[in-house]
This record gives structure tokens, sequence and C-alpha cells, in this order.
């Protein structure tokens, strides 16, 4: 084959994974009819040059068109890439342990897991249809549920709403009609309910793990997955671009590891800290960014500045629901991580204050939330739980 032709069939399937993504059917079943390669790869897209249907840029695990179904939800793709014969067993790129070097992984193929991608995009009729159309089936491993569980409530976009949603009806089938376990610790101390609080969306799914008496007053830091000095890759050019500025970032993320770890301290402390500043656009270091951008540059970052302002105050809004249904099911604002460290604390530590980590008017809501539960309540703190060795 010439490279012309080689060209042609690149181009030919960077628009067969365009219109998938782009939940163009028409399209996709006039190139399936031209004999189009339905599992071929796509990778040449360009950032910024396309969107999927759900807003964002495609990404390195979401290449090919039935990849791009599952990730839209997109049922009526999916049947048209099935009937047309596409390979549901595909192999792609994944990073594996390399059993000839501890502690390292090494790139290999393997078979796609298309049932938990059906479940970290929260496609309930997909994940059914693998189950029922396809020959897929549930894992009998208890550390494979749970691990399925987990990816069912934290994977997905950040917009989408979970009352009633695609993503709420798997959790719920998961957990009622199969018995996945809503009390499920991983060897990183990953939990079902540190997971659902953890999302920056509606609190359907953390209400209804809460309904199944799960106690929610424990340590729920999580064991890292990978040891990485943060230092040594960016420290440099960080302080290149503002002198300090490592220190700073330094300092504000203690601030975030010392009070996010109870689901208690971590509602509080997202309420608090993406309530925002209604001065932040008028920032002058801000400005004094936008001014170095070209006009179209300029006007691309102001957008997403904008958007990206929404969706804190966002996050803060479902962040003080969760706050409130935290306590309604048991949560003790005096009880305290394993350091000692309790959700009250982080409206008296110096260094919030210092950087502007506990911001006005939020503050004092979310305080007063907690203060009204503690008069009412007056109960004797609880003791910390033990954490994984």
């Amino acid at each position: 084959m010439s490279d012309h032709q080689e060209t042609d069939e690149r181009k030919i399937s960077n628009q067969f994974v365009r219109a998938c993504a782009e939940g163009r059917h028409d399209d996709v079943l006039l190139m399936i009819a031209e004999g189009v390669d339905l599992d071929q790869f796509d990778e040449g897209f360009k950032e910024g040059d396309w969107q999927c249907t759900d807003g964002n840029e495609p990404n390195s695990f979401m290449q090919n068109g039935l990849q791009m179904a599952i990730r839209n939800k997109d049922m009526t793709l999916l049947r048209i890439l099935d009937q047309a014969g596409a390979d549901f067993a595909f192999k792609e790129d994944k990073w594996i342990p390399d059993p000839e070097n501890e502690g390292k992984n090494k790139k290999a193929k393997v078979t796609a897991d298309l049932l938990g991608d059906m479940a970290h995009a929260g496609f309930y009729e997909g994940f059914l249809y693998l189950l029922s159309h396809k020959g897929f089936t549930l894992p009998t491993d208890s550390d494979a549920r749970g691990n399925l569980l987990l990816s069912a409530i934290s994977g997905g976009s950040m917009d989408e709403c979970e009352e009633s949603g695609s993503r709420f009806s798997l959790v719920e089938y998961l957990i009622d009609e199969q018995g996945f376990d809503v009390h499920y610790i991983d060897d990183r101390n990953r939990r079902p309910l540190s997971e659902a609080v953890g999302r920056e969306t509606d609190s359907a799914i953390l209400k209804f793990i809460l309904s199944k008496g799960v106690d929610p007053n424990y340590d729920n830091r999580v064991v890292p997955k990978y040891k990485i000095s943060f230092s040594d890759m960016f420290k440099d050019s960080v302080d290149d671009q503002m002198p300090g500025g490592f220190s700073l970032f330094e300092r504000m993320g203690n601030v975030m590891k010392k009070y996010r770890n109870t689901p208690l301290n971590e509602a509080v402390f997202n309420a608090v800290m993406y309530s925002g500043r209604e001065d932040e656009q008028q920032d002058p270091e801000t400005e004094k960014y936008l001014a170095e951008l070209s006009p179209t540059e300029r006007e691309r970052e102001v957008q997403r500045m904008a958007k990206y302002r929404v969706r804190q105050k966002e996050i803060a809004g479902y962040s003080l629901e969760k706050v409130k249904m935290l306590l309604e099911h048991g949560a003790d604002p005096y009880f305290k991580d394993n350091d000692g460290v309790c959700a009250m604390d982080y409206f008296y530590d110096d260094d919030a204050i210092e950087m502007g980590l506990v911001r006005g008017e939020a503050a004092k809501v979310v305080e007063g939330i907690l203060q009204d539960w503690i008069d009412g309540k007056r109960d004797k703190p609880a003791q910390p739980k033990p954490y994984l060795n």
C-alpha cells in the first residue's frame, strides 16, 4: 500500500471516530456502508480540534468509535456498531506492572475492559446491554466487584447530574440488585462513601449510600498509588513564572491535605474553598496575565475563567448539601482524624486564614451549620478509628 493510501485511510478513520464522538449517526452509517474500519483507533486529533457530545475533547483512553459511544452514553450508536460487527474484545495500550522490574510499569496490549469503561462512564443502559447481549458477566471476586462499584461512583463528567440519572441507576443496580458491598474498602482505603463525597456534582449518590447505614466517621485519606515528588517536577518552572510561587502552592497544598481527611472535613473544605470571591475577576495578577495574551487567546481564557467561577460556586453549593446530609446521618464535627484534626479546626487555622482559604460569608454559613448541630447534639466527641497500616 502506498503512503498516499495510508494517509487516506488515516483521514477516513479520523472522520469516522469524529462522527461517532459527535453523534452523527447518519454519517456513521454511510461510512460503514463504504467499508470503514470499525475498530481502528484515532490517533490523529489535535487538542481543541473537535469535541465529543459531552462537550469535552477526546483523550487517549477514548479513541475508537465504540469507546466514543460509551463516553457519550449513546445507545443508538452502540447498537449501530454492534450490528455492523464492531469488536467488543479489542486490545488497547495500557500501562501494567512490569514483573521484571519491581515498582515499574510497562506498556502492553490488553483486552479492553468495556464493563469497567461502562461503569466509569455511568452508562447504565450500555452496561446492561453488555450483560444481556454480548456475553459479559459481573465479577465474582470481592475486590473486582468493589473496584467496579468505586468506578461507577467516581467516574464521569463534573457536569452530569446524578439524581435519577444513568450513573445513579447503575450504582443503585449494583448495590440493590446485584449485592455489591456498600461497605467495601480497598487496599488503598478507597470507599464508596468517600468517592460519593468527593464527586463535584449533586448529592443523590451520597444520600443513597448513607441510607444504607454507612458510618461517616472515619479517616478517609487514600494511600497514594504512586510516590511522586512534585517539587522535583515543577518547582523550577513555577518559580520561574512567579518567584516564590512554589512555596505558596506547597503551603496551600498542606492546608488541603490537613483538612480533607474525613468525609465531613472534605465536604466542609469544599463548601468553603470553592465559594470563590466576587472580586476575583478584578485581581491585578489576573488582569496582567490576560493583558499579555493575544485577543483570541484572551477571549478564550476569559470565557474559561467565567465558566470555572460558575462551576466553583456550583461545587460549593453541592458540598454544602453534603455537609448537611452527613450531619443528618451521624457525622460528628468533633470527630478527629488520625492526626487529631476535626472539621471545626479548619476555621481557626492560621495558614488557611492568611491565604484566604477560609473565605468570608461562606465560612460563616458552614461554621454556623456545624455549630447549630453541636448546640443541638452536645454529644461526647467520637474517637478516631484505626487507619490502614
